[in-house]
């Protein structure tokens, strides 16, 4: 299985990222939104463990693009923003 982890805290994502490589998971990175839609939606991810809050492009922008052109694509959202669902 492909992940990638869009994710701009980079001890967050290498830390994500070490765990699932010792679990015999394939796994990249990007550390902001423009990158991280540009990964996403290249039909190479399995799963995307996409942060909210990004730099340059929001994790919302970028579901809608993975959604829009690899429907398939498997997303977890990761995010320390509180109460983003009821706004």
């Amino acid at each position: 299985m492909k992940i990638l982890i869009a994710e701009d805290e980079t001890r967050l994502a290498d830390a994500i990222a070490d765990a699932l490589k010792g679990a015999n998971y394939d796994v990249d990175c990007a550390f902001d939104g423009i990158e991280g839609a540009q990964k996403a939606t290249s039909g190479q991810y399995d799963l995307v463990v996409l942060d909210i809050m990004l730099p340059g492009k929001d994790g919302f922008s970028i579901l809608e693009e993975i959604r829009r052109m690899q429907p398939e694509t498997r997303v977890i959202i990761l995010s320390v923003k509180v109460n983003w669902m009821t706004n």
